[in-house]
């Protein structure tokens, strides 16, 4: 159904039926009754897209992903999308969902997607510290937010956990229960997420004096088969290792595998933690011990934040969601 079929059922021009729909006052009220009438009849529904071209101003808020098949393995995408439209729907935005990766972000500049999608504001989540819209985004005018990442130009949003406290604790959590010799299976390296949970690795040894060791660290690239492959190099190159801190529960898996391959018990021989708290962590073998995020409350803060610079309310700044720490039987 588009708006020309409504126009030719009315008896009008198109443009008098866009005009109608918006309430410009140069249509009468007999005709603007007659056309929203015709436009329940028929189920039209008005692209906002196009709405945004006619009133030339955006009502559309552009959540962009990375590495979107990869979120689409667990229920923090839901999540995140569930808080966004908690907050945003009842302010009359409409929020579209732009995947993107290497090959778009090499085809068009920031700038260039902002306009192409006439978007109000975006969220932007998954990209990388050297991708080009990460760098761009930093000195854009388009009102952002970034999640689980921070730019040092002053303007741009993020919401996020404290990501180095979460992992300083989950890592304390082993010292407490006599680990000394503690892996650490990260993310990416070009992730900003990583490096930040790398380094709340590092602090929670170094404060009780274990010495940092970087052959304890392997990229496990946020997926279960990179993760098991990189802690089966891991426990055969150091067989010492008693305990494995994971960036994500998603890794976890792969890493709990790697353990068993090695005829390892959890957690006797090797304990486990893993990051995020997603829904099956609690019914895996054993339940796994985590951090959990609330990612309804990212999105929900995000949105919220978003809305404040669109509107000219509230400058861009960095907000810490509270997180939890999950003791479960993975970690003893």
């Amino acid at each position: 159904m588009t708006i020309k079929d409504v126009a030719i059922r009315a008896g009008v021009s198109v443009a008098t039926v866009s005009k109608a729909l918006n309430n410009y006052r140069d249509v009468s009220v007999e005709t603007r009754a007659r056309v929203r009438k015709i436009v329940r009849e028929m189920g039209y529904r008005p692209n906002p897209i196009a709405s945004t071209l006619v009133k030339k101003e955006s009502s559309i808020i552009g959540f962009v992903l990375s590495s979107f098949q990869e979120k689409q393995r667990t229920s923090i995408l839901t999540e995140w999308l569930s808080g966004l439209f908690t907050n945003i729907a009842t302010l009359g935005y409409e929020v579209m969902i732009l995947p993107v990766d290497t090959q778009i972000q090499r085809k068009k500049s920031f700038a260039q997607f902002i306009r192409d999608y006439h978007l109000a504001g975006v969220i932007l989540q998954g990209l990388r510290i050297d991708d080009r819209y990460y760098v761009e985004a930093a000195s854009s005018d388009t009102p952002r937010v970034l999640i689980d990442m921070v730019s040092d130009r002053p303007g741009v949003g993020s919401v996020m956990i404290d990501n180095e406290a979460a992992s300083r604790e989950a890592v304390s959590y082993f010292i407490s229960r006599g680990h000394t010799r503690i892996a650490h299976v990260s993310g990416r390296a070009d992730a900003w997420i990583s490096a930040t949970r790398v380094n709340g690795y590092r602090a929670a040894l170094e404060s009780v004096g274990i010495e940092f060791n970087p052959s304890y660290v392997v990229n496990g690239e946020f997926g279960e088969e990179p993760a098991f492959a990189a802690a089966d190099a891991l426990l055969h190159r150091c067989p010492e290792i008693t305990a494995i801190f994971c960036a994500s529960d998603v890794m976890a898996m792969g890493v709990m595998r790697a353990v068993r391959t090695h005829g390892l018990r959890i957690p006797d021989d090797v304990a486990i933690i893993g990051f995020d708290d997603v829904e099956w962590a609690r019914m895996v073998t054993p339940p796994l011990t985590t951090v959990r995020q609330d990612f309804h409350g990212i999105g929900y803060e995000a949105a919220r934040m978003l809305h404040r610079m669109i509107s000219g309310t509230s400058p861009g700044s960095k907000l810490y969601v509270p997180h939890e720490f999950v003791i479960r039987e993975s970690a003893g």
